[in-house]
């Protein structure tokens, strides 16, 4: 069984485009609701984008690693 400091800790993050200036709009743990989140955004005419990103941290190593 894993140790508690041995496991990678996950959560995503959604990006809204408002003009220029990108915008945290939700961080979860839930990848299906930040993928919901981010399609119930790209129907609102002031976000002009979406990046719904996935961010991976390992304790054990102190590393971060992430990608859309």
């Amino acid at each position: 069984m894993p140790r508690e400091n041995d496991r990678k800790l996950v959560h995503f993050e959604v990006h809204a485009l408002h003009g220029e200036r990108w915008v945290i709009d939700l961080a979860v743990q839930d990848g299906d609701l930040a993928l919901e989140r981010g399609r119930q955004l790209l129907q609102r005419a002031d976000v002009h984008g979406i990046k719904v990103w996935k961010e991976i941290h390992d304790p054990a190593s102190g590393q971060t690693a992430g990608s859309c």
